[in-house]
């Protein structure tokens, strides 16, 4: 475990917010961003993520699920296909329903057994390693997506800037990621549980409520990243719940009382949304899409 400054604008100035099992999360006391402080060493993130430990099968049932998020979201693209990099691809899921969509895709991962599963199962081109490694040309992708992996990584502000080049003059950046404030909100409704006698049941599923990684993104926080990065035009917006059960918290009977959950939480974030102009976002994840600007290609 390691010290860390602030991802986003490097300040050494924080403030506990809570602590979930081994995580310490903290909020910067100049930008606002919320991480987890002290976090794993980035050597520990890369041996467990590079390890071959990856649980596939886990990854499957959440694969599954998520098809629907990106038949959703390529089904909407308002341009032909094109080509399409998806950093952190894992199991080939995305990259599986963009090529049945006309997309060229590549996708990256550190994990050898997610590699081999997206080449191997679902014939697409996965590529193992950190996307430093790859020699991919300067202005290569019409889009480049990032599904709930800018959370996990150490440095979210440096992955931002490697991606921005690589995109074309206009290109799309388009990512999904867990909403920090739902999360706060689990955190609190978890510890309330506990108080009411109900600590075995939160504590034997760890998903229930919520879930906080190395950095925890916001409307707000997410917008200054990207900006940071040097992208434009950022768009957040409430993402579609995950179908079903996508962590396993309440086994085979918790599809469909999750679905429904699910269904009015997400009426009410999109009302929610729309009521303030895309400024507040309730739902569980957030997605936001940005430009590369057509100045930075020159």
């Amino acid at each position: 475990m390691e010290l860390v400054n602030c991802p986003l604008c490097g300040s050494d100035r924080d403030r506990q917010l809570f602590i979930a099992g081994p995580r310490r999360m903290v909020r910067c006391e100049v930008c606002g961003v919320v991480y987890r402080n002290p976090r794993p060493l980035v050597s520990s993130y890369l041996e467990e993520f590079g390890s071959g430990r990856a649980e596939v099968d886990d990854e499957a049932w959440l694969g599954v699920r998520r098809r629907s998020t990106f038949v959703r979201f390529l089904d909407a693209w308002p341009d032909r296909p094109g080509r399409v990099l998806d950093v952190g691809c894992g199991g080939g899921w995305f990259l599986k329903v963009a090529t049945e969509r006309g997309w060229s895709g590549v996708g990256v991962d550190l994990s050898p057994e997610a590699v081999r599963h997206a080449r191997e199962v679902f014939g697409v081109d996965a590529r193992r390693g950190t996307l430093d490694a790859q020699t991919f040309a300067p202005g290569s992708f019409d889009l480049v997506t990032l599904w709930n992996v800018l959370e996990v990584v150490p440095d979210p502000l440096a992955l931002l800037r490697a991606i921005l080049p690589l995109v074309r003059a206009g290109g799309t950046l388009h990512l999904r990621t867990p909403n920090y404030p739902f999360q706060r909100a689990g955190f609190v409704a978890s510890r309330a549980a506990r108080a009411l006698g109900l600590r075995g049941f939160i504590d034997a599923r760890p998903y229930f409520a919520f879930i906080v990684h190395v950095t925890a993104f916001s409307a707000g926080t997410i917008r200054l990243f990207l900006a940071r990065a040097g992208f434009t035009d950022v768009r957040v917006f409430p993402s579609r719940p995950t179908p079903g059960d996508p962590y396993r918290t309440l086994g085979r009977f918790g599809e469909w009382p999750l679905d429904l959950i699910k269904l009015v939480s997400h009426g009410i974030a999109r009302t929610a949304a729309a009521a303030s102009g895309g400024q507040w976002i309730a739902s569980a994840s957030l997605e936001a899409s940005a430009h590369r600007p057509p100045s930075e290609a020159r």
